[in-house]
Parts: C-alpha cells; structure tokens; sequence
C-alpha cells in the first residue's frame, strides 16, 4: 500500500469509530427499509446493471478509456448507498453530528480502496455513482425521516468521486505535469482535512466555531498545497470555496431576511463558480465544492431544516455544474458525432425540458413514493425521447438546463418556497451520459422537417400534461 494514503484512510477510519462509539445506544428508531419491496430493489437493480455492464461495455472505445470495473463500481456503490442508510440510525442533534461523520466517512474509505483494485479509476467511479445515486434516490423516496442527510451523503459522494475522475483528464492536459497520484490525492485530503475539521470546535457560540474550522481548514490547505503540491492555485481554489461557505453559514444561521440573502447565496455561488473555474476548469469546481463539508457541521448541528436544504442545494448545483463538464470531456472528443454546441434549436429545446424537469421533480411531501416513482419514471422517458428524436445536441441543452433549474431552485427556495430535495436528479444525468451514446444516432434517421412535424404536435400534448397535473394539484389542496 502507498504510504501517501495512510493519513486518509486513518482519519476515515477514525471518523467511522467515532461516529459509532457516540452513538452508542442512542440509535433513532428507523426502519431500514421500511417495506420488503424496497429490500429487493436496493440490491436488484444493481446487480441487474452489474450483470449487463459486466458482460457489455457502457462506452465505446472512442472516450479514451476501456470499461473494466464499470459492474465491480456498481456493485460497491450499492454497498455504500446501503450502509449510508445505517448510517442514519445515528443521531443527527449532538456535535460534531456522528450520522454525518459516518456518511462523509464512508465514502472516502471505500474510494480509497477503489484507488488499490486493478481497474481503470473513472470508468469504476462512474459506475460507483451510478449505483450510489439509484440507492440514495429510492431511500430518499421511502424514508422520509432524514432526506436532508441522504441528500447530503450523496453530494458528498459524487463531488469527491468527480474531483478523482477530472485528476485523470488533468493529469494529461496539465502544463506543469505533476505526478498523476498527486492529483487523485489531493480530492482525498481535502476530504480528511474536512473530516478533521468537524472536531476543530466543540463548544462555544457560533461565530467562534465557524472562524475556528475556517482558520483550521485554510492553515493545513495552504501547508499542503504550498509545502506538498508546491502549486498555489490549490490553495486558492480550496480557499475561495471555504470562505465562501464560511460566509454562507453565517448567512443562513445568523440573518432573519430570507429575500434578502437569496440573491447574495445565488451571487456567492455563480462567483465560487466563475473563479474555480477558472483557475482548474471542472477539476476545481469539484475542490471548491468538497472544501465547503468543514461547515456542514455547523448547519446540521443546528435543529434549522431550512438551512440544512439550502447547503445541500448549493452542493447540488456545484455537482451538476461537474457533472455537465464530464458530459462534454466525453462527447467533444468522438470521432463520429459533431462537437456539442448550443448554436442550433434543438440545444434550446433541450435546456427548456431540463429547466422544467428539475423544477418538476422536486414533488411536494405530501406525494406518496409511488407518485414519485412514476413522475421520475415519467422524466427519465421525456429525456430518452428528446435525445433519439433531436440528437447530441438536444442532450447538451437538457444538462445546461438542469444547471440553470439548480440555481432557480435554491434561489425559490431562499424565497419560502417548500419542495422535497430532488435527489433523483443526479441519477438522471449521471444515466443520461450513458443513455446518451445509444439513443443520440437514432436521430440520424429522420429528417429535419420531420423532427419540426414531430415537436408542433408534442408542444400541445406537454402543454395539456402540465394542465392535467396543475388541476391534480389544486384538487389535493
């Protein structure tokens, strides 16, 4: 085992020990899972896409890397999503919040030991979170006692796994060229670095807390980037992500005005964006994201639902933004389809049905998991028609879509709008890129008049669903 890695599986382990000796015999009364068909459809669906994956690959040989431990990550990740549901037995109230150690822990763990096995790292991360994201949404559907901890994990997860798939793109394109483990390293002591800081404060009142992980974070991320990586932007990405989220809890815990803090959130975040961006393109994007778990402590230690919603929005928001971007490292680079682009109809098409599927896909409470099920079932067929009737491009403008429908949802959410965590959505994008390859050349076959002929009689068939849905709504109220 290399050395380099001792450190982060010592604090994931310690983060997993801590977390069970402080919950000891204070377990919250939860069914896990509630009812026999969900134990089925836990293991099921992903040993079902074990099997398929394992015998076929979910690429073509066009994205640069082969498909070995594409079902091996499945089958972990519905290890992973499954323990994150004991994890929630844990109580949440005490600080640092043992259920949240457990989740942030475990997932750093397992993709630490992903780094050992002998398979290609982001083809085995890819199908990790795809397998991950299915666990946590079906959870999420019949568990309604901790959707914000679900919601949690599962960003958690996809920032980290994002931050070591990118390592790979950056390892190749990078102009100062550093050591290719230095690159899937640093994600991962981020991550320890932020574990470690949940226990940088114990007691004292709210300002002095969120300034001590801040200084905390910050002095091990300048000592590590500057004194390990001997590259600075590290540090300043890192940095720009954890004042932004230092600054972002003291908004939500402190300040009364909710309208009035929406627009500085949005800003914040299109600003944390912008300079992650960048300085390290979507690599930094997921480094910025993973700096802010340090202050997730301080939110889910406070009994404050709303703004437990609003930290996981604002992650959710930078997972997709990462998302998008390994969508289109993928599909720029084939040979036989056209480079992605929004200079088309179609695009805007795509961005329009993603908008509106994110905002769809939010249900009220009130909506039993078998509502939910089909309107996510419903969503996934919108996106699979879209793409073999429109193309490549259709498939661009639905992931730009979905980005802009995250913004909007935090933004309404900061507003007093009240709507479940739309944990499905990671799930749809993460299966769009595979659907993507296989149903984007059926559009080949039909002309253009044709694809024309087809949208002006589904535009009113749309308009009458949302008719139907809004009338089914207002007769539940």
């Amino acid at each position: 085992m290399d050395w380099q890695f001792v450190p982060v599986i010592a604090v994931s382990f310690f983060g997993i020990l801590f977390a069970l000796f402080a919950s000891r015999k204070k377990e919250a009364r939860l069914k896990i899972p509630p009812f026999f068909v969900l134990k089925i459809l836990l293991w099921s669906i992903p040993l079902l896409f074990f099997v398929f994956y394992y015998l076929k690959p979910p690429f073509p040989a066009w994205q640069g890397f082969s498909s070995r431990g594409f079902g091996i990550g499945i089958l972990l990740g519905g290890l992973s999503g499954t323990l994150l549901l004991f994890s929630l037995r844990l109580p949440a109230s005490s600080y640092p919040p043992p259920s949240l150690l457990s989740s942030t822990s475990l997932p750093l763990l397992l993709i630490v030991i992903a780094y050992f096995l002998p398979y290609d790292l982001p083809i085995f991360l890819f199908g990790f979170l795809i397998a991950f994201s299915l666990i946590t949404f079906l959870s999420s559907a019949f568990l309604k006692e901790r959707p914000d901890e679900i919601g949690w994990a599962q960003n958690v997860a996809l920032l980290l796994a994002l931050a070591l798939t990118f390592g790979v793109f950056h390892s190749a394109m990078s102009e100062k060229k550093l050591p290719e483990e230095l690159w899937y390293l640093l994600p991962l002591s981020l991550s320890a670095i932020a574990l470690l800081s949940f226990f940088a404060s114990l007691r004292g009142s709210k300002m002095i807390r969120l300034l001590l992980v801040t200084l905390f974070f910050l002095t091990f991320i300048f000592a590590l980037s500057y004194f390990y990586f001997h590259h600075l932007p590290f540090f300043f990405v890192s940095s720009a992500g954890s004042v932004t989220g230092a600054i972002v809890t003291l908004l939500l815990l402190e300040t009364k005005d909710e309208r009035r803090i929406s627009i500085v959130v949005v800003l914040l975040l299109l600003g944390l964006f912008a300079i992650s961006f960048r300085l390290l393109r979507a690599y930094g994007v997921c480094l910025a994201g993973l700096s802010l778990i340090p202050f997730s402590a301080l939110i889910f230690s406070e009994d404050n639902p709303k703004a437990k919603r609003t930290f996981n929005l604002f992650l959710l928001s930078i997972a997709i933004l990462a998302i998008f971007r390994i969508f289109y490292q993928l599909f720029s680079t084939a040979p036989f389809v056209a480079i992605p682009s929004f200079y088309d109809f179609f695009p805007f098409l795509g961005l329009l049905t993603g908008v509106i599927l994110l905002l769809i896909l939010p249900m009220e409470e009130k909506r039993t998991p078998l509502n939910k099920l089909l309107i996510s079932l419903l969503s996934l067929i919108i996106f699979s028609f879209l793409v073999a009737i429109y193309g490549l491009n259709a498939s661009v403008g639905i992931f730009a879509g979905a980005l802009i429908g995250s913004i909007i949802l935090l933004f309404l959410y900061l507003r007093g709008e009240e709507f479940a965590f739309p944990s499905f959505a990671i799930f749809l994008l993460l299966l769009a890129i595979l659907l993507t390859p296989l149903l984007s050349p059926l559009s080949a076959e039909l002309k253009r008049v044709h694809k024309f002929y087809i949208t002006l009689g589904t535009v009113p068939l749309a308009c009458f669903l949302v008719y139907l849905l809004a009338r089914g709504k207002e007769k539940e109220k």
